[in-house]
């Protein structure tokens, strides 16, 4: 006989467990039942009935035993981890409607700002480049300053680059793991890690002490995305877990976003591919933090803007340059071709190389532009095939573009 309890979260505790980690069928009990009370009690007749689910999934839910959920809700008392389930208010209104939510997040820390604050996530390899790491700490700074809560997945390379950018920024900061919060995973990350828990969050889906298998990543990797109105990509190989993260990103119907990279090093390969279909290449993290000012118009918390942009551009020796911008007019550039549209550097990148070969570094002085909006203006001509590089990072217009 089933045992009679009143606490939900046991019984989301206990779904959880019972179907596989990322499945859809957690909405559709939500959708379809009443209570998860009332689909705990109706057993295995009514579910077999209901057409949710296949012999194996049936199997599980008969063998899973609720005793399990007790163990781990006692667990999570004892660590002083939340226990978070659709029915709580302080659960994310975003990751609760994509189309497989976990049943249960665990959390150690802070979300109660949460719902009522924009999300960025920032993403990219785990090998990353000096370029790479600056990019990722600038722009998680960047964003936390101006009160953009800053997500990822605390591995190693782009995504500590970018907690730690958000942390010295006082700004807020949540880690997605792929593992229990407790689990000794990467032991050189825990310092980060408890400094995140402290200021920001961590969060899963799997329960204390489960471990960091390999399969668990790409399945965090949605709930990355699931959290965040934005998602930008700085660094990811061909078969980067990034492009799982950005096309989960585009199936919730979130926005994707690249930073510009070296063309000629395996980084660029994924991001490429992402170009290549359609996502926009950002300049500076303005760009998106002036969408979503625009987009939500307070209604969601963010900090007011400056009205002068400090613009933090890093050079090919892995140096910070600040320069005090302010926004550029259009330039009508005529062609004696037709081009494709393109961003305002792009066009004025492409109007200097008429004029004759450049390197990157002649580039950035006379143009007066970073070597981050430079890269990404070279990005983007690349890929539309407008210009050539050389040794010595020597560019020139393609002649034989038609």
């Amino acid at each position: 006989m089933r045992e009679k309890i009143s606490d939900d979260k046991l019984y989301w505790i206990w779904l959880q467990q019972a179907l596989d980690y990322g499945s859809r069928k957690v909405s559709a009990v939500r959708d379809f039942y009443n209570s998860i009370k009332d689909f705990f009690e109706a057993g295995e007749k009514e579910w077999r009935l209901s057409g949710l689910f296949n012999n194996k999934e049936i199997n599980s839910l008969c063998s899973t035993h609720l005793r399990t959920a007790y163990d781990i809700l006692e667990n999570c008392n004892r660590l002083s981890y939340q226990v978070l389930t659709f029915k709580d208010s302080e659960y994310p209104n975003l990751l609760s409607n994509i189309l497989n939510p976990p049943a249960v997040i665990y959390v150690s820390g802070d979300i109660s700002y949460l719902n009522d604050s924009i999300t960025v996530s920032v993403v990219g390899t785990r090998k990353a480049s000096m370029y790479g790491l600056s990019m990722a700490d600038e722009i998680g700074y960047k964003l936390a300053e101006r009160g953009i809560v800053v997500v990822s997945g605390a591995a190693m390379g782009i995504d500590s680059a970018a907690h730690r950018g958000a942390l010295k920024a006082k700004g807020k900061t949540i880690a997605v793991l792929g593992c229990g919060i407790n689990y000794n995973y990467l032991l050189r990350n825990s310092k980060l890690r408890q400094q995140i828990s402290e200021e920001g969050a961590l969060i899963s889906e799997y329960p204390p002490g489960y471990s960091a298998f390999n399969s668990n990543f790409p399945i965090r990797n949605r709930i990355i995305s699931g959290l965040s109105m934005g998602t930008i990509i700085i660094e990811a190989g061909k078969k980067s877990g990034s492009l799982i993260t950005a096309n989960l990103a585009n199936e919730q119907g979130r926005d994707v976003f690249v930073v510009p990279v070296d063309m000629r090093t395996p980084l660029s390969e994924g991001v490429v591919s992402l170009i290549e279909d359609g996502v926009p290449v950002i300049e500076d993290v303005e760009s998106v933090i002036k969408e979503y000012e625009n987009r939500y118009n307070g209604s969601k918390t963010i900090a007011k803007r400056n009205k002068v942009v400090r613009q933090i551009s890093i050079n090919q020796h892995g140096n910070e340059i600040e320069n005090i911008t302010s926004p550029k007019k259009e330039n009508n550039i005529k062609h004696d071709i037709k081009l494709p549209e393109l961003t305002d550097s792009a066009k004025k990148v492409y109007e200097a190389l008429s004029r004759g070969k450049m390197n990157v570094n002649d580039m950035s002085l006379k143009l007066n532009l970073g070597i981050n909006n430079l890269l990404a203006a070279l990005t983007e001509l690349e890929i539309y095939k407008l210009v050539k590089v050389h040794s010595g990072r020597m560019y020139e217009i393609n002649k034989d573009y038609h």
